[in-house]
């Protein structure tokens, strides 16, 4: 297994991680992809800031189950499709 440490800072923004990043380059994947939209045009579809998309999709940003599920549905592809295979990266949490 593959150990990274997260930390969280004041603004709730995590340090990027693998599993992170693995996860932002799956969302950034199928929108390109899948449904050949730009950033923008996908935030806009789904509810969500472009900037906020962007931060996602560079693995910066720790989203909500929630936004998970909106992305998914937005792409066209199954929640598993997202995050299948994330649980290979060890995370121990700790504060900034």
């Amino acid at each position: 297994m593959v150990k990274t440490i997260v930390k969280k800072n004041k603004f709730g923004k995590y340090s990027k991680s693998k599993a992170l990043i693995e996860l932002g380059e799956r969302i950034r994947k199928y929108r390109k992809e899948n449904i050949g939209l730009s950033q923008e045009v996908f935030a806009n579809s789904v509810g969500l800031h472009r900037t906020y998309l962007s931060s996602i999709e560079r693995g910066e940003f720790n989203m909500t189950i929630m936004t998970l599920l909106l992305l998914s549905k937005g792409l066209k592809v199954k929640l598993d499709d997202l995050i299948h295979g994330l649980d290979k990266f060890n995370v121990e949490i700790t504060n900034a």
